[in-house]
């Protein structure tokens, strides 16, 4: 139940946010390229205030 709640909490703060998407204790960012991931990352932790955990933290190519 608490996830259920929290993914409704981030799905509010980062809505605006057409390059995020939101699961359960999980924030995604779908970028074109690397450099726009930098920002858009830089995006969702000045939004979330705070920083991203290291090790839940991946950058992958598709």
């Amino acid at each position: 139940m608490f996830l259920v709640h929290l993914q409704g909490i981030w799905s509010d703060m980062f809505g605006d946010f057409d390059y995020v998407n939101v699961y359960l204790d999980e924030i995604m960012i779908f970028s074109a390229d690397l450099e726009w991931h930098w920002k858009h990352l830089d995006g969702v932790v000045q939004t979330g205030n705070k920083s991203p955990n290291s090790k839940k933290k991946e950058v992958s190519r598709s």
